[in-house]
Order: structure tokens, then sequence, then C-alpha cells
């Protein structure tokens, strides 16, 4: 503890009066006994005033309590020390008017009591000081927090170098983005250059775009960015410089947001629309091949037809004619079956009547079916089918369909003299069925899409429509077998292979067809064919009449009923989309006005989708033929 002073009051006055500080002598009841010019300067009172008063006179009111106590703990321990140590103290002048003051205590001894010196400061300005400096700092504070808030808020990135390239700002969505794409952990302070040290020399562009911003150049954007072994990303970007007041470049600044989905949508627009440019191409091909396919047995035909009339009267003449006019008929209606079967498979339509069928017989009746020319003079048939049975179960009629049409295929890119052959080898639980040629081969580059609808290995060629190799994927499929496709490219042939499960169990056998030419007509008829088309109800009129059947014929639904009233038949062939009343209302109508009457009801029509067939099974047909319908299956229907 220091000890109290020891001194004359006398003989310190004059000291006292010369200091710079306002001192104020009070005795130990509290009651002042000297006060300084420079009191009555910052108080606004005359020593006269002050002398004998408490010293709280020169405290507002509100402190005085608290001043005393301080005062009184001073008194009982006296040392050198500020008043009220972190208190806010004020003083108040004469006026009234309150101003921040700093005291000091320090103890004096007389000859007959202990003294206190209070020096008295005013620090108004200091207090000023430290205010302005609180709010500028609480200014900074919030502007950062604000600036911080924005960052994170944003969906963007936002990060800022100074001019070492070391991070002095970035939020969580850059620090996140960043060490995901470049797998280097990042924070403030982190030199940029160090976190991609690691990387090959083209992905440091973000260093050379930060570098633009640090020289003042503004620079706005779409980068790709990432390790090459991670996924890349695409960014809009926006650098720029960050200057002091004085203009100065202290930093550079970074706005970006992930556009990844946008450029990959935009990515996917333009392969999209790639596509139906290539889809367009192929359906303009297609229509192209589909009507010179058209045009080829529509010629024949035409030509054969005019010969038939130049020949009329010589049946004999005729005959070869007629089976040019009938194979190209059976040509077109094999077309318009075959962009139909397209059209099921795709939709799953197709129901399979699976039973166990022979391998080597499916095979036979395939080459039968083929019709592709296959003679010494034109292309040598090699068959190679193993003497045990392969016993596959499957629809007889759409196996035979896939061999026919590979077999078609081959012979199609074979020139005269080529060499097609098949084989059938047994692969433990599957067997497969290759078919080769020695042909014009297919390109490299096409492979990849023999299979696809309306493609063709050598467009414009005379590769037919594109869809025979489409429909064998589409029914081996359902038959849980594979089908791929092989060729060394142009002039080396093409090799087709068919995959199937092989069944253990023998063959189902065939019914027999007790259905014979001779006795299909036995049964006398009475047939109302109902069609709006005249041509093709007046054709099928005589046909029937050739065939010893009684015959009426119906251009409309209601003339068909009306003569159905006056002359009940035995079968009715109705064509559906017929004007006015429609094929369906009118078979209707039949089945509800003569439930007693026993007659078969066919439907006759172009459309043959399975919801064609359900929708003529509910309205009342037995039978459901598409057009162009065939005379054997004419001769079937009125024999039953």
């Amino acid at each position: 503890m220091t000890p109290p002073y020891m001194f004359e009051e006398q003989n310190f006055r004059w000291l006292l009066d010369s200091a710079p500080d306002a001192l104020i002598i009070v005795d130990d009841q509290g009651r002042i006994t000297h006060a300084n010019p420079q009191v009555t300067a910052l108080f606004g009172r005359p020593e006269s005033e002050l002398l004998g008063q408490p010293v709280e006179i020169l405290i507002p009111q509100r402190m005085r309590a608290s001043h005393v106590g301080h005062r009184e703990a001073f008194s009982r321990n006296p040392r050198t020390r500020p008043m009220g140590a972190g208190l806010d103290l004020y003083g108040q002048r004469k006026d009234g008017s309150e101003f921040p003051l700093e005291i000091s205590l320090s103890a004096m001894r007389t000859p007959d009591s202990t003294l206190s010196l209070a020096a008295v400061r005013d620090i108004s300005e200091r207090r000023q000081s430290e205010e302005a400096l609180r709010k500028s700092e609480q200014r900074i504070r919030r502007a950062h927090e604000l600036l911080e808030g924005i960052t994170e808020a944003t969906d963007g990135l936002v990060a800022a170098l100074d001019t070492d390239f070391r991070f002095v700002a970035l939020n969580t969505r850059y620090k996140e983005a960043f060490e995901q794409i470049f797998g280097s952990r990042i924070g403030l302070g982190t030199s940029i250059i160090k976190a991609l040290a690691h990387l090959p020399d083209d992905q440091k562009r973000a260093v050379d775009l930060w570098r633009r911003a640090l020289e003042g150049e503004v620079v706005i954007e779409t980068q790709q960015f990432g390790d090459p072994r991670r996924a890349r990303r695409f960014f809009d970007l926006r650098f720029g410089p960050i200057r002091d007041a004085s203009g100065k470049i202290i930093a550079a600044g970074k706005v970006g947001s992930d556009v990844t989905a946008r450029v990959q949508g935009e990515q996917s627009l333009r392969e999209a629309k790639q596509q139906l440019e290539e889809s367009d191409r192929r359906k303009d091909e297609f229509l192209a091949t589909l009507a010179h396919e058209l045009r080829s047995p529509l010629a024949p035909i035409r030509t054969g037809f005019e010969l038939i009339q130049t020949l009329r009267g010589d049946a004999a003449a005729c005959e070869e004619p007629l089976r040019i006019i009938d194979r190209q008929i059976s040509h077109l209606v094999r077309l318009v079956d075959d962009l139909l079967d397209i059209s099921r498979i795709s939709r799953g339509k197709i129901n399979l009547r699976k039973e166990r069928l022979g391998l080597a017989k499916i095979i036979e009746t395939a080459l039968q079916m083929s019709d592709i020319g296959l003679s010494p003079s034109d292309r040598q048939l090699t068959v190679s089918v193993p003497s045990g049975p392969l016993v596959v179960e499957g629809d007889r009629v759409r196996l035979v369909q896939v061999i026919a049409n590979l077999l078609k295929n081959s012979a199609t890119f074979t020139d005269a003299g080529g060499h097609i052959a098949v084989h059938v080898t047994p692969r433990g639980e599957r067997v497969e069925i290759q078919v080769q040629d020695d042909g014009r081969g297919i390109p490299r580059e096409r492979l990849d899409h023999i299979f696809e609808i309306f493609s063709q290995a050598e467009p414009g060629r005379g590769g037919g429509l594109g869809i025979g190799l489409s429909l064998v994927r589409g029914l081996v499929a359902m038959h849980g077998g594979t089908v791929s496709g092989d060729s060394a490219g142009p002039g080396c042939g093409a090799t087709f292979i068919v995959s199937l499960p092989l069944c253990r169990s023998a063959p189902a056998q065939p019914t027999a067809d007790r259905t014979t030419e001779s006795d299909v007509l036995q049964t006398q008829c009475r047939v109302l064919v109902v069609d709006d088309n005249r041509d093709i109800a007046n054709s099928l009129h005589l046909l029937l009449t050739t065939l010893g059947v009684e015959v009426r014929v119906a251009y409309d639904g209601a003339e068909g009923i009306r003569i159905f009233e006056e002359w009940p038949p035995t079968h009715v062939l109705m064509d559906l989309g017929m004007p006015g009343m429609d094929g369906y209302e009118a078979a209707r109508r039949l089945r509800a006005h003569h439930p007693d009457h026993v007659f078969r009801l066919v439907a006759m029509s172009g459309w043959g989708r399975e919801e064609d067939r359900q929708r003529t099974r509910e309205a009342g047909f037995d039978d459901h033929f598409v057009k162009p319908v065939r005379a054997t299956q004419l001769k079937a229907i009125l024999s039953s």
C-alpha cells in the first residue's frame, strides 16, 4: 500500500492551482476544502460556492449514493486508484448539463486528518471517439454479417481472393462445390494455386480467370470444370476486381451459378433434335421405299390384268398371268402384315399360340414359304440340321416367319451365284440357327442399327422396307431367345444367329385337317355380302357364285338388314367402316332382332388389330377376316 503523503496545505496550494487537471481536496467528511481554477472552468462553479460543500454537489443526483459508497470505501482503505473503475461516471455543471468524467483518488495526511485528492478529467472527447469507433466497428460487423448472410442465402457461388491468390471470402456452396469438383479442401487463407496444383494444365484455367480479374479485367463466361476422374460440371461465372477507396485493386471477387442441369438439358435437346432429324430422314426414306415396294407388285398386277384382257377366252394362256397376280398380291399382303406385326409387337398385342415343335419341320416350312429363288442357277443353298430331334416351345407360324425373314434378307443381299447356308447347332440347353451368306455384307458402322425399325443396310438399293429384321428381333424375344448379326464389312457377307431355349419333351402331334377341296361346299349356303365398296361386294358375288353359292349383295348396313328380313341367309360377310349405319351397329341389330335364327356373322375389314377383333366380338361377330380375303378362307368359313 502506498503511504499517504504528509504535507501542509499552504505549502502546496500554488502547486495545485498550477496543475493542468481539475484537482479537488476533500476532507474525511466528504466536504470540499480546496478546488483549483480548473475545477471552476470544468464545472462552472467558483471555488467560493464549493468550499465546505459535499463533493457530491458535482455529481448528478442519480449517482450520488453510489459515489458516497465509493468515497467511504476509499477512506477505509486509502490508496491511489481510479474511483469506481468500470463505472459510467458523470459530472454535473452549474447549469445542470452533464458530461462524462474520470476520477483518480490519492490520500494525503495532515497533522489533524487524512484528506483525499481527486483528479477530475472531462473525457467527453474520448467517449465520443470511443463511441464513434464502437459504431464504426458495429457497422463493419453488421455489413460483414449482411454480406455473409447474402452469400449464404444465394444459390450461387461467392468467393474472393487477395493479391496472393488466397481466399479471403467464400460461402459454403462455393467451398462444397470446389471440394467436390477439384478434390481439394479449402478455407479462408487457402492458396488456390496450391489447391489446384495436382490437376493437369488444362484444368488450371480457374487460376487464369482469377489472375485476369486481379489485373482489372471483368470476365463473364460459361466454363466446364472438374477433375477428369470425376463428373464434369458447368458454371456461369463472373470475375471482377475489388478496389479500395483509392482505386487500388486489393482483391478479386467471383460469383457464379451451377448450370450443369441447363447445359445438359441443352445438350439433350440438341441430341433429341438430331434424333428427330434422323427419324425424319429415315421416315422419308421409308416412305420412298414403301412407295417403291408397293409399285413393284402393282406393276405386274396391272400388266397381268391387261394381258388377261388381251387373252380373254384362252384359259391356258391366262394361267401364268393369274399366277403372277396371285404371287404379287400375296407379296402386298405380306408387306402390310409385317407393318402391322411390328406395331403389335411394340405394344405387346401379339398372343403366341405355343406348342412343342420340331425345329427341323420349322426350317423346312420356312424354306418352302420363303420364295427366295434358290435354284442352282440363282443362289446355292446349304442346309445342315442334326438328325436327332430338336424340340422348341413356340408359335409355329411365328417361328416359321422368323426363319423365312432371315432367308429372304440373305437372298435380298446375295447376288446370283452366291451361297446361303443354314446351320442348326445345339448349345447345351439352347439351340442356335445360323443363316449365313457371302453377299454384299453390312458396313461396320451400321451393325448396331440393323435390328431397328426401318433401318436399311443399303438405303435406296432395293433392300426392302427395313422392317424384316426388326420383326425377327421382336418375335425371337417373345420366345425367350436372342438374335445377333455380324459382318466383316461390304462384300464380306453377313451372318445372323438365332438362339432359342430347347424343350426336352417330344413335339406335339399336329391335328389332322379333315377339310378337303372336294367336300368344302357340299353344304348348301345362302350368303349375304354387305360392303359399301361396290367393287369388293360385286367381286365377292362373282366368286361365291362360281362356287355354287346363293348370294345377295347390299351396299350399306340398313340395306343389309332389309335383305336379311326378306331372305334369311346362313352366312353374312359384312364390312365394318360403312357410312350411315356401320357394320358394328348392323351386327348388333341383326343379333337383337333374330335371336333364334342360326347364321354365321363374319367381319371383313382392313383393320386387324387385337382391339379391332375384340370390338367385333362384342358386336356379335363370329369371325374377323382382314382384307383381302382369300378364296380358301371363304371356302373354309362356308363349310363350317
